[in-house]
């Protein structure tokens, strides 16, 4: 998805990877965004907090 060059962006729902707000999410979401940039992909988060968890 993100190194064969079909997609300019990368979508990500927020509770995907911050649901529980933990360190390990953020750290985990900061690597996500890094290795998008990396091959030049434009990183989207969507959501609202704790939209899917209800």
């Amino acid at each position: 998805m993100v190194r064969n060059g079909l997609n300019d962006a990368v979508v990500l729902h927020q509770d995907t990877f911050a649901a529980d707000y933990q360190t390990d999410e953020f750290a985990l979401l900061g690597q996500a965004i890094k290795y998008a940039g990396l091959f030049g992909r434009e990183v989207r988060v969507i959501g609202k907090n704790r939209e899917t968890l209800a």
